[in-house]
């Protein structure tokens, strides 16, 4: 956009700025017909700002302070763990649970094939 911009808007000697003034913009935008793709970049632009915003605020229009929101937090995490624990040790009851009942299993079979060979 620079070289529309010096036709349109001859640039000053004395003005070293690399950012365009507004006017200058909406000058360019008017004189090259760029009135439509324009727009729809400024409404795009819109919502994404009123999208960012609606975000940011989110937590803040529950109505919940920030020490309750951790508290809650601090407590969802606890009871996470608490049920991680009791997986994990209901696991573990299984497995020895298997354990024992193959370990008896086993003794079964040895007790069997010692009988086994004493009547040969």
């Amino acid at each position: 956009m620079s070289d529309p911009h010096d036709e349109l808007c001859p640039p000053n000697q004395e003005d070293d700025e690399l950012t365009l003034p507004r006017a200058s913009i909406n000058k360019i935008i008017k004189e090259l017909d760029y009135k439509q793709e324009a727009e729809a970049v400024l409404n795009d632009c819109k919502q994404v700002a009123a999208k960012r915003r609606r975000q940011s605020t989110r937590l803040e229009n529950l109505g919940i302070p920030e020490e309750e929101l951790l508290r809650q937090q601090q407590e969802l995490f606890a009871r996470a763990r608490e049920e991680q624990a009791a997986a994990e040790q209901q696991q573990w009851y299984s497995v020895q649970t298997a354990t024992l009942q193959n370990a008896e299993l086993f003794q079964k079979q040895m007790s069997q094939d010692e009988d086994d060979s004493d009547e040969y």
